[in-house]
């Protein structure tokens, strides 16, 4: 469903799983407190999703899946 969404306005592939929630969330008008209920996490952590940079190290962030 979201295919169309991994362009992004330079045509090239998303890299960044941050760009992806960032720009479904915009397109369905929600804010990042609405997308983060619906997805189930904190909107602070969607926040530093959407960012790609963990704000205590600086660092690019890398998330992973934990079961």
């Amino acid at each position: 469903m979201y295919i169309n969404f991994l362009h992004n306005s330079k045509g090239g592939l998303m890299n960044n799983l941050g760009e992806l929630f960032r720009h479904i969330r915009l397109s369905k008008n929600w804010s990042i407190r609405e997308a983060a209920k619906r997805m189930g996490i904190s909107y602070s952590y969607l926040s530093i999703l959407e960012k790609g940079i963990d704000p205590r190290t600086e660092r690019i962030l890398t998330p992973s899946l934990t079961p």
